[in-house]
């Protein structure tokens, strides 16, 4: 994807590879134009997913002592799979925004995603504030109020009742 013909997010660092206790498949992006800040950012999130996949690859060494240490044979171990990838969800000359996203197969739990959007002028990192304005959470709850409103019985049927919609 092109940011007016000046940003591009492609594939920075893309490896595979798999052993006993893990198979392992990493994505990391990288944002390329002529803008200064991109350097820093690009920085910023091959640290992170560094550290990510290195803690991933961690628990699933743990994992794999755990499951030794309580009989388990190594032929019938099931490797941890581990999987850091990318998607871009908007593109303009204003604004970009993507999504990188850490799965592992040791519990529902492990999955994370980290959210990267910025104003592409001066790669500000934008957050609910810059498009909602300081009530932002009042903003959001307001308009989730309203889609509430619009449910038919037996869609509301299906959520919590007397959830506080600012506590989420």
């Amino acid at each position: 994807p092109m940011l007016g013909q000046v940003f591009r997010v492609l594939t920075f660092r893309d490896y595979s590879f798999s052993d006993q206790v893990k198979i392992v498949d990493v994505k990391v992006p990288r944002i390329e134009g002529d803008a200064g800040w991109t350097r820093e950012v690009n920085e910023t999130i091959a640290a992170v997913m560094d550290q990510v996949v290195a803690q991933a690859e961690a628990q699933a060494e743990q994992y794999y002592d755990a499951y030794l240490q309580t009989g388990g044979l190594p032929e019938s171990f099931a490797p941890v799979e581990i999987v850091v990838d990318y998607e871009v969800k908007f593109i303009d000359e204003q604004y970009l925004s993507f999504i990188v996203e850490k799965y592992d197969s040791i519990t529902a739990s492990s999955y994370e995603r980290f959210f990267y959007n910025f104003d592409a002028s001066d790669g500000r990192a934008l957050g609910l504030a810059d498009f909602y304005g300081e009530d932002w959470r009042e903003a959001i709850a307001e308009k989730v109020r309203k889609g509430l409103e619009k449910l038919g019985d037996d869609q509301k049927a299906l959520l919590f009742e007397g959830t506080d919609i600012l506590s989420l």
